[in-house]
This record gives structure tokens, sequence and C-alpha cells, in this order.
């Protein structure tokens, strides 16, 4: 089996601040068994994902580590306790799948 950094950067998990403070170094932010799950996902399924893409101009950046300074987080007024906030969440897609044909997969 593959690492995870076979596939992945750092920056397709964390949000744009995150990686300018602390770059590659991010990954001490993601859980080790999250991310074990995505290598299981992406070498199982042989098929690219995405999690974040903002470092390519995409859309996402909240898809996996949301630290205190991300919007999806600092709004909140309640107790959020998301795994994301604890990099032990990602959202993600599958080239070439639709989320019910990812999660039948998993199943």
């Amino acid at each position: 089996m593959k690492k995870i950094t076979d596939y992945f950067a750092a920056h397709e998990l964390v949000p744009k601040d995150v990686y300018d403070k602390y770059g590659e170094g991010s990954w001490k932010f993601i859980d080790k068994t999250i991310m074990d799950c995505i290598l299981v996902v992406r070498e199982g399924l042989g098929k690219p994902m995405t999690i974040n893409n903002w470092h390519w101009g995409g859309q996402f950046s909240q898809r996996g580590l949301r630290p205190n300074t991300s919007p999806m987080v600092k709004g909140k007024t309640g107790l959020y306790l998301s795994g994301h906030c604890f990099g032990k969440a990602v959202d993600f897609d599958v080239q070439g799948m639709t989320a019910v044909e990812v999660r039948e997969w998993i199943v």
C-alpha cells in the first residue's frame, strides 16, 4: 500500500491560512486514523479524490481541517464539535462517481 502523500498534499486537507503558516507541516493537524481511511478509499476505488482544491483556484477549502478561524466555524454561537475541527473528518468527491456510488462501495 502506498502512503497518503503519494496521493495528497497537505494543502488538500487544510485551509489556506493553515497551509500558509505551516506548509507541508500541516499534516500534523490531521488525525492518523482519518489519513488511513482516506488512503483505503483512494486505493480501493483507484480513482482521484477531491477534498480541498483552493490551491488550484477551486471552490473547496473547508472540507478537511476546520480551525476556529474557518468561516464555517467562527460564526458558530453554540457548541460545535465537528470532527473537522479536530482533523478527524473530511468531505470528498471521487472522480466519475456519485456520492451514492461511493457510499455503496464503502458499505
